[in-house]
């Protein structure tokens, strides 16, 4: 029943993103900046749920690997710093790890 409910051992953490893109940013094509993000994301074993535009993205990140069950904190911080090197980006927020069921 722990294991249906996901709680104790069986608990998966994920994080939240939210991206504010700089007002050159609107000038590029949104369809390539998402392209690399998903790339990222898939390199690095996650999965990402959500979406936007340059006027409003944001979205939720799980681990995409069958032998881990949580996205963790070094996860956190590979998208933390890809998102850093991003110059259409003007501000972010990569969120700390939440029970991904609640």
């Amino acid at each position: 029943m722990r294991k249906k409910l996901r709680k104790g051992e069986f608990v998966e953490f994920g994080f939240e993103i939210i991206v504010n893109f700089s007002e050159s940013a609107k000038q590029t094509s949104f369809d390539e900046w998402l392209d690399k993000f998903i790339d990222e994301i898939e390199n690095n074993n996650l999965a990402f749920g959500g979406g936007g535009d340059f006027n409003n993205f944001s979205g939720y990140i799980v681990t995409n690997k069958k032998n881990k069950k949580s996205a963790t904190d070094d996860d956190r911080v590979i998208i933390q710093n890809w998102l850093n090197k991003q110059d259409n980006i003007n501000d972010f927020i990569v969120k700390e790890l939440t029970n991904s069921w609640k």
